[in-house]
């Protein structure tokens, strides 16, 4: 499940939960992926719970909800 956000710069990331370290089901990550500048760094913010927490919150939060999430995510390595 993933679904997309505009920023304040009109950029458009997909956003989409992903397993945790090693692949693992337990503290999953929220990850972003910019659409619209493909050069951008993916983001990612770790979250707590499992992976279908991370979908779950995917799934209720409002795109406001989203958007802090990216302000507090970072780039990848």
């Amino acid at each position: 499940m993933s679904r997309q956000i505009q920023d304040q710069n009109l950029l458009v990331w997909e956003v989409y939960p992903t397993g945790g370290p090693q692949g693992f089901s337990t503290d999953p990550y929220v990850m972003f992926h910019c659409l619209t500048q493909r050069h951008l760094r993916p983001r990612r913010v770790s979250m707590s719970g499992d992976e279908a927490d991370a979908e779950r919150t995917l799934q209720q939060a409002s795109d406001a909800e989203l958007l802090a999430l990216l302000q507090q995510s970072s780039e990848l390595p």
